[in-house]
């Protein structure tokens, strides 16, 4: 599945923008660069913007998700992959109904290659 996140990413470097799914124990949006816009996504159809943050010389990868859903929070978590390819995951976040909710991840050294969003 990691293949398939990272060739992902990479296609949507070109677009800007990804959307879709991916196979495996919860839904996954594309995995896509910082600065991308994933809406909506496959599970929820929540609206999230990539980010990137530094922190003592360490980059991390942010998220920022809006839970369209009424009424009921969103379980949803991202995994971040460095440039070099480690990876790191943030704890699960709780969106409420129809408000933004956001979480880092990753203390990458090089920068951030990509971000992929879980929802639970």
């Amino acid at each position: 599945m990691n293949g398939l996140l990272r060739r992902a990413g990479k296609a949507a470097v070109a677009g800007a923008l990804a959307v879709g799914a991916v196979a495996g124990a919860g839904a996954v949006a594309n995995a896509a660069p910082p600065g991308s816009v994933v809406s909506p996504t496959p599970k929820t159809g929540m609206y999230c913007t990539l980010s990137t943050s530094t922190s003592v010389g360490f980059y991390h990868g942010d998220a920022s998700c809006f839970n369209v859903s009424w009424p009921g929070n969103v379980a949803w978590s991202i995994t971040v992959t460095c440039v070099g390819g480690s990876t790191a995951t943030s704890g699960i976040v709780l969106s409420p109904p129809r408000n933004w909710a956001s979480v880092s991840a990753g203390w990458c050294w090089n920068g951030v290659r990509d971000i992929a969003i879980r929802e639970h």
